[in-house]
């Protein structure tokens, strides 16, 4: 899952960003989205933002999204 990671974040970063997040910041976040998915999980996370467009682009993912 790591290089699906690698390529998922370089998507996104591409895709959507304007420039300001670290990369290091959404490989760990796609990291996250591609292991849940490989097992059949969900993602519970306040990260709408990330996630959203990870979903955005794999609409198969899972992902409950909470605000505190």
């Amino acid at each position: 899952a790591h290089g699906e990671a690698g390529v998922l974040a370089g998507l996104v970063m591409r895709l959507f960003e304007d420039g300001r997040q670290e990369p290091k910041e959404i490989i760990n976040d796609a990291l996250i989205f591609l292991h849940a998915q490989e097992q059949g999980a969900s993602v519970l996370t306040r990260n709408m933002k990330d996630f959203g467009k990870f979903l955005a682009l794999m609409p198969k993912g899972r992902v409950l999204f909470y605000v505190t």
